[in-house]
């Protein structure tokens, strides 16, 4: 399996714009958002769109990016548009965690 190399420049703005994963943003702050950031599992996950999200970030976390699979960790953990499941929780944030993730450490 290749590590993730690439790079989401509007995923990594989204993140450093929004700062925290629980900040409510406007209906035109959400719509600027995935206009420019449409196939963003990040945004989609920021926004509240789970299951959008798990959809997008299943592939990354497939190539190693730490941050999708602290992410997907984070939904299985407490139902984010999927059932609920502590086993496939905790396997993401293991990853993530074992990559270096600075939050995954929290929950792993």
């Amino acid at each position: 399996m290749q590590a993730y190399k690439g790079g989401h420049r509007a995923a990594t703005w989204l993140y450093v714009w929004l700062g925290c994963w629980d900040i409510k943003v406007t209906l035109e702050q959400r719509n600027r958002l995935l206009k420019e950031a449409p196939d963003s599992g990040f945004a989609a996950y920021y926004l509240g769109d789970y299951k959008r999200a798990i959809e997008l970030l299943m592939p990354l976390a497939e190539r190693q990016h730490p941050h999708a699979q602290y992410e997907l960790g984070r939904c299985f953990k407490y139902g984010l548009g999927v059932q609920q499941d502590m086993d496939t929780a905790q396997a993401y944030l293991e990853k993530a965690k074992a990559q270096g993730h600075h939050d995954a450490g929290y929950f792993a």
